[in-house]
């Protein structure tokens, strides 16, 4: 596998999905040579900070290795200036991807359907395949952001849930402004720093719901029973890799294929081609897949 470019692919032109609450929420689609009826579809969500800007560059392998992927931008975030770090709840959230994912399934019937987080949106995703478990025959998490290491001082989370009493859509910095906690690569750094499409802040209210999330998670969620793919950085530095083993070791049913990479920081995608990851997930998806007739 190549080094990815620096600065990443160019995205396209994206595509609006309107939602059941009327909001529309971007999304990048990526054909591979040939698409066809068994095709495997691939679904990623970004993390807090992220948008789909920042995985061209994988999206664009995968595509070549026939997989049909699409990239969906969470509402607030990337190039959405609505309601800008902000959302009206974890649920919604869930059904955002829930609607995405039956319409795509009924624009392309047939084939395999998987569902990828990266870093916090690894949160929704697991919880997608927790509460939607006929929609994707996978899930697949690139270090999420279910026990992380980073988060708010004492100070800043009490002013926090001080303002989502009175003042929910206050912003608060995102805890992730060093871009050394993503990658070690200096280039790599110097795009976060220069990205406008980056989130830095959210609001209260979302700090609140990532936390009912959390809570969700440790004492509602009963889990999922679809195959499992988590992949970790060893040099993490925003993610609890072993907490998080842990944590989905309780809530994965179904069989779960681990790989942590040795001296890889957090964003897997600003990582050389000592950390495969894209052909790792290649594989895992072929382990899986009935063969072709």
């Amino acid at each position: 596998m190549a080094e990815r470019s620096y600065p990443p692919d160019p995205l396209g032109v994206s595509q609006p999905f309107p939602c059941s609450d009327g909001h529309k929420l971007a999304f990048y689609e990526y054909l591979p040579p040939c698409l066809k009826p068994h095709s495997t579809h691939l679904v990623f969500l970004h993390g807090i900070q992220s948008h789909a800007g920042w995985y061209s560059g994988s999206c664009k392998e995968l595509a070549s290795k026939g997989h049909h992927v699409l990239f969906l931008n969470r509402r607030g975030s990337g190039k959405d200036t609505v309601r800008r770090g902000d959302i009206p709840g974890w649920r919604r959230l869930v059904l955002d991807v829930r609607e995405f994912l039956q319409d795509q399934q009924q624009k392309h019937p047939g084939g395999q359907w998987f569902l990828g987080g990266i870093s916090w949106g690894g949160k929704v995703a697991a919880a997608v395949a927790a509460r939607c478990p006929d929609l994707i025959e996978g899930l697949i998490l690139l270090c999420p952001g279910l026990v992380p290491l980073v988060s708010p001082s004492l100070s800043k989370r009490l002013a926090i849930v001080f303002s989502s009493l009175f003042w929910p859509t206050k912003q608060f910095d995102i805890p992730l402004a060093d871009p050394a906690l993503f990658t070690n690569h200096p280039l790599w750094q110097d795009f976060l720093r220069e990205d406008e499409d980056s989130l830095r802040t959210a609001s209260a209210w979302f700090f609140v719901q990532s936390v009912r999330l959390d809570i969700w998670f440790r004492f509602i969620c009963r889990g999922w029973k679809v195959p499992t793919l988590l992949l970790l950085a060893e040099n993490d530095r925003i993610v609890h890799n072993k907490a998080t083993r842990a944590r989905i070791g309780d809530l994965a049913q179904g069989p779960t294929t681990v790989m942590e990479y040795p001296n890889a920081h957090h964003t897997l995608e600003f990582e050389g081609p000592e950390v495969p990851w894209v052909n790792d997930l290649d594989k895992w998806l072929g382990g899986l897949l009935p063969p072709e007739k």
